[in-house]
C-alpha cells in the first residue's frame, strides 16, 4: 500500500472561536489551517483539517505540506504526550464527497483530535473525515498506574 498527501490549504489564519478555546489561545492568536487529501494507492480515503499553534506551523511548513502532521512534529523534537479522539460517524458534505469521491450524505468516520505536548499545552487539533468502506481505526486503552485510571 503506497500512501500519499495532497496538500489542499496550508495558511496561517485567525482560528475559529471554538478552535481558539481547543488551543487555549489569547484572542487575535494567528494558527495555521490545514487542510490535506490522504490518498491510498492513488485512491481519496480521508481529508484531514487541522490547526496548529501558528509558531509550529511557520517553523515546520514545508514538511508539514508535504508529511502527516505527528508524525513531523516528532521528527522535529516536539514530542507529543497525550492525543484525545472521538471518533463518530457523520455524512459528506458537498464538499468532502467531491474530495472523497463519494455520493453527497455517503456514511463517513469522523476522527477528531486535539494533541498536546509534554507540558500539556495543546498544539494541534483537529477533525479527519474518512471513507468507513476504506479506512478502520484501532484504539489501545492502557490503565496509567501513576494516575490509578
Amino acid at each position: 500500500v503506497i500512501s500519499t498527501i495532497q496538500n489542499l490549504v496550508f495558511e496561517p489564519m485567525l482560528p475559529p472561536p471554538h478552535v481558539q478555546d481547543l488551543l487555549r489561545l489569547p484572542k487575535r492568536s494567528k494558527v495555521y489551517f490545514q487542510k490535506k487529501l490522504l490518498l491510498l494507492n492513488g485512491t481519496p480515503v480521508a481529508v484531514d483539517m487541522s490547526y496548529t499553534l501558528y509558531s509550529l506551523g511557520k517553523t515546520l511548513a514545508r514538511d508539514l505540506e508535504r508529511q502527516m502532521t505527528f508524525p513531523t512534529l516528532e521528527q522535529h523534537g516536539v514530542m507529543i504526550d497525550k492525543i484525545e479522539t472521538m471518533i463518530e460517524s457523520t455524512h459528506a458534505s458537498y464538499e468532502v464527497s467531491e474530495y472523497l469521491d463519494v455520493p453527497l450524505g455517503h456514511p463517513l468516520i469522523a476522527y477528531s483530535y486535539k494533541a498536546y505536548n509534554d507540558q500539556d499545552q495543546p498544539i494541534v487539533c483537529g477533525e479527519a473525515l474518512s471513507r468507513g468502506d476504506r479506512l478502520c481505526y484501532s484504539v489501545v486503552i492502557r490503565r496509567n498506574a501513576d494516575r490509578n485510571l
